[in-house]
């Protein structure tokens, strides 16, 4: 009866310890894969990488090899070729500038097509000493061009008060309404930082950047008493990418100190340049442009930007020049 027993015994305790691997095994999951949605640059606390977009000009390939041998992506006007991501476009350099280059020194000539290299990003956190729940990203060069508003959109109103309004669907225009000519909501700057977003950030990058309501009220725009908008009141936006406003373009907590002007000036690329940007080199060869911001001036006409030399200004909306993009993003801190 006991060897019996113990025979049973060992056969039990020899199943048990050939099934247990078998639970074992069914319970190991994967460790999950955490992508992290950006990094900051060689342990920088203050700069960011994330995203891509075309920035510098293309150097030991022509235009005609990447159309060849390259592969086409008509979601984002990209060529793949060698590894590497190409935007090919006809160049219309801003005709202010008398001689306009790249960085490698070559001239700039209209309606000649160049290949720009689609590069990281690189971002600057404008609100780190504030400690607030979450990082404004300011991008570190002006990336691209936009008119504010496309001229064919708006015009003058026939009244004795001499204002300028968008069109309505069928051209007319929108003066009951009131919808001014330089209403940020309606603009083509806020139309093409959504096609910014939707280009340049992987569906990793969204993951990580805010939908935020982005304050448009002129009279906000800066504490400065005294100082005349118009108009003083515009809707708020829902957007995850936006135009810094005048007071976010001049407050000293963010870094731009009316005494260091420099700080708020950008350099811009080879792209931007194709593209229209205006700008100007200084004695070390830094390229500043001329950059918009989402708030109003002070005529339905205008609205402010950041010139050159970092001043504030305002200007016509009613003119040929295309004026830089430097987009601002909010992200949530990596944890």
């Amino acid at each position: 009866m006991k060897k019996k027993f113990l025979l049973i015994s060992t056969i039990l305790i020899i199943s048990i310890l050939l099934v247990l691997p078998l639970f074992a095994c069914e319970k190991e999951v994967e460790p999950e894969v955490k992508i992290i949605p950006y990094k900051f640059v060689d342990g920088s606390t203050v700069f960011i990488e994330m995203g891509e977009y075309p920035q510098t000009i293309a150097e030991d390939v022509t235009v005609a090899d990447i159309k060849t041998n390259g592969t086409y992506d008509e979601s984002t006007g990209y060529y793949t070729y060698n590894e590497n991501k190409y935007k090919i476009i006809t160049a219309s350099p801003d005709a202010g500038i008398s001689e306009p280059t790249f960085s490698n020194g070559e001239s700039v000539v209209a309606g000649t097509e160049y290949a720009f290299k689609v590069e990281t990003i690189i971002w600057k956190i404008i609100n780190k000493q504030l400690k607030e729940d979450d990082y404004l990203l300011y991008a570190n060069k002006i990336l691209d061009s936009t008119h504010y508003q496309e001229e064919e959109n708006y015009g003058a109103s026939t009244t004795q008060v001499v204002n300028y309004y968008l069109y309505d669907e069928n051209h007319q225009l929108q003066i009951e309404k009131e919808v001014y000519a330089n209403n940020y909501e309606y603009s083509t700057l806020r139309n093409t930082l959504t096609s910014f977003y939707n280009i340049a950030f992987s569906e990793d990058n969204k993951t990580a950047i805010k939908k935020i309501t982005v304050d448009n009220t002129s009279e906000k725009a800066s504490p400065v008493h005294g100082e005349d908008y118009f108009p003083r009141h515009q809707n708020d936006t829902e957007d995850y990418v936006f135009a810094l406003s005048k007071f976010e373009a001049t407050y000293s907590r963010y870094g731009f100190t009316e005494e260091d002007k420099a700080r708020r000036f950008r350099e811009v690329t080879d792209y931007a340049i194709a593209r229209g940007v205006f700008y100007i080199q200084n004695s070390s060869g830094l390229k500043s442009g001329w950059i918009w911001t989402r708030t109003s001036g002070t005529y339905s006409n205008m609205v402010y930007y950041l010139n050159t030399l970092g001043e504030i200004k305002d200007r016509k909306i009613i003119n040929e020049d295309a004026l830089g993009i430097v987009p601002a993003v909010r992200v949530e801190p990596l944890k």
